[in-house]
């Protein structure tokens, strides 16, 4: 597997936090298309995503569930081929994608994604977000 063992940890690392900070917080969904390989895979999102539609779709569904957005990235490791990155979501619950109606309360909740590439490209992200946290904070 090629992730461009020539890029400095630095680069990985920059890369990482460049794909969390315009994609999830500043929400422009058109980096995808930059960061993530078209035959990416995901885990951790519900069933197993396969290919960028599908990411794209939760990706899309999982922001119409809150509002005021905020999740900045507060620590970024790299293994190689990996990086991993710690978030703090928050936002208010005012979607109802998420299955419980909107609720239209503050939530804050943590999330890591584990994300294996190749080529500067995500091909497989390991998602753990705290749902139980979530679902408490919603009344769930």
């Amino acid at each position: 597997m090629r992730y461009n063992a020539y890029m400095n940890t630095a680069d990985l690392l920059h890369l990482n936090r460049q794909y969390f900070h315009e994609a999830w917080e500043l929400g422009d969904a058109s980096v995808i298309d930059r960061f993530v390989s078209p035959n990416v895979i995901a885990h951790g999102l519900g069933r197993p995503l396969q290919g960028l539609a599908a990411f794209k779709s939760w990706y899309h569904s999982f922001r119409s569930a809150f509002s005021n957005i905020s999740c900045p990235v507060t620590h970024c490791l790299r293994d190689g081929d990996l990086t991993t990155a710690r978030i703090l979501f928050s936002g208010t619950h005012t979607g109802p994608s998420l299955g419980p109606k909107p609720t239209y309360k503050p939530v804050s909740f943590s999330a890591r994604c584990l994300c294996r590439w190749d080529n500067n490209l995500i091909i497989e992200g390991f998602n753990e977000l705290n749902h139980l946290s979530l679902m408490q904070q919603l009344g769930g």
